[in-house]
């Protein structure tokens, strides 16, 4: 992790650096904002990965810090009803970084296929069973099978990696 961080994370500072001297132009800022994105994952990854900060309100924290800025580009208003989980609800580094991919998933296709104005997340614990629910209040003429990416085929490996039960429920009327 640290060397991941300081030669994968140094190069991309590095880059971003030198390409902050070149004169402005659509291609320039292109690449430069590309780069700042790598670098908020690449950060949101690192921290994941941290075995010193293993803890499933750790990573919620840390995944709203950085998705909740694009939702508000958007017009998307999260309501975060997150509430603080027991401390031993401890998360390893594998299962960190499967359930924020997952999580950054279904923020994603919120923002491309639900037109939606609002998604609450609310997460619940009973019997030390940890439930996380999105709702958006958008709509899509297409289902969630109708779509021809890999991303809700890797949602689910992903949950089935982590023993948990993954529900996507599309409506047309209700997000």
């Amino acid at each position: 992790m640290r060397d991941m961080h300081d030669d994968i994370g140094g190069q991309l500072v590095a880059t971003l650096a030198l390409l902050e001297h070149e004169p402005d132009n659509g291609t320039k800022n292109n690449i430069s904002t590309i780069l700042k994105a790598c670098l908020v994952d690449f950060r949101l990854i690192i921290n994941s990965l941290n075995v010193h900060a293993n803890t499933l309100d750790a990573l919620l924290a840390d995944t709203k810090s950085l998705t909740n800025t694009k939702l508000e580009k958007m017009g998307i208003d999260l309501t975060w009803d997150v509430l603080s989980l027991p401390d031993d609800v401890i998360i390893d580094p594998e299962q960190s970084l499967h359930i924020l991919r997952i999580l950054q998933e279904a923020f994603t296709n919120v923002m491309k296929h639900s037109n939606a104005s609002e998604l609450p997340l609310h997460t619940q614990c009973n019997d030390g069973i940890v439930t996380l629910t999105m709702n958006d209040n958008g709509h899509s003429a297409e289902t969630p099978e109708a779509k021809n990416g890999h991303g809700l085929d890797n949602m689910k490996w992903r949950a089935e990696v982590l023993s948990a039960d993954l529900n996507i429920v599309s409506d047309a009327s209700r997000g």
